[in-house]
């Protein structure tokens, strides 16, 4: 976990801390990934280092500079790593092997590797960008999207699925779908989306951990008229959403468990240990409002007849959700 003044390690319940002048090779830690050796790429104030678990070894430029902040890290289908820093640098082993310049290049702030070796970038204005091969095709923006596209996502079938702060979106080969609100996104203020090992995508929003199956994402996508249904995991169910100062803002670990960050706090969901209460609560009725005149509930209650408003105040009872 990337700290203000620390690199932080979680393991067995114990948290330790690689701390600025001991060991830390600066104050910030801007962005982490972790590659499928097992290798920690730490972007650390204005340069990209990768840790071992014992020491740190800087990336520089062919020129012997540092890279510069940056924000963002994956790895290609090559085992490759792209840094997302002022600019887009292409590394193989420690090596940069490609740059491509931000006044030449546009600014990307999310990027995904595709599994035939390109690189997706998701921009500030909410356009697409695929680099493959070292050349770059640029897409339009997502009609009805607003503001950064701050992560993606390739599912099943080959369309891209991304966010921004007001909505998801589905595109592929110029055709694009928008979710939103009004049709079924639980709340506004997205901040990162990840996908589980059962194909589930998960978003982290201003209301909580919303998820669904990616075969029902599918299916609105074919549907988009219809109601898209995520199950929420909000602040009565322990969650504590906020808003994240880097990206990505989640990740998902080795053991398939997921990890969300905010500016405050950690929070981790174990997608396979979720429980749902199928029992439905008992319902307790404590008055009966007709035509603004309230009557206790009783049996035999009688209203008078050609009553226009009725309405029912009721409480479920249950010890999940009080």
């Amino acid at each position: 976990m990337g700290n203000l003044g620390s690199l932080d390690v979680l393991e067995n319940g114990k948290v330790s801390s690689i701390r600025t002048g001991h060991g830390l090779p600066g104050r910030m830690v801007t962005a982490l990934f972790e590659d499928h050796t097992g290798r920690i790429w730490v972007g650390i104030d204005e340069g990209l280092w990768m840790y071992n678990g014992k020491s740190f070894t800087p990336i520089l430029k062919p020129d012997g500079t540092h890279l510069s902040l940056t924000f963002n890290i994956t790895e290609d289908a090559k085992d490759d790593i792209w840094a997302r820093a002022v600019g887009l640098f292409h590394i193989h082993g420690l090596k940069v092997i490609e740059e491509f310049p931000d006044d030449k290049f546009p600014v990307a702030q999310a990027i995904y590797p595709d599994p035939d070796g390109s690189i997706w970038l998701g921009y500030r204005n909410g356009s697409l960008g695929r680099l493959r091969n070292g050349q770059l095709q640029q897409y339009p923006a997502i009609p009805g999207m607003m503001g950064n596209t701050l992560g993606l996502l390739i599912g099943p079938d080959g369309w891209i699925w991304g966010i921004a702060r007001t909505g998801l979106f589905a595109w592929r080969e110029g055709k694009s779908v928008v979710l939103s609100k009004r049709n079924g996104l639980p709340c506004e203020g997205l901040f990162s989306i990840q996908q589980d090992n059962s194909h589930t995508v998960w978003m982290s929003t201003q209301c909580g951990y919303a998820s669904i199956p990616f075969k029902e994402l599918e299916e609105w996508r074919r549907h988009p008229d219809s109601v898209a249904r995520f199950r929420v995991l909000g602040t009565s169910d322990g969650a504590q959403p906020g808003f994240p100062t880097f990206d990505p803002a989640s990740s998902i670990a080795p053991d398939g468990r997921l990890w969300f960050a905010n500016d405050r706090v950690v929070q981790m969901i174990d997608p396979s240990k979720l429980q749902l209460n199928q029992v439905a609560p008992p319902v307790h009725i404590q008055q009966l409002v007709a035509d603004r005149k309230a009557y206790a509930p009783q049996n035999g209650l009688r209203i008078p007849s050609l009553s226009r408003d009725i309405e029912f105040d009721y409480a479920g009872l249950s010890f999940v959700m009080p």
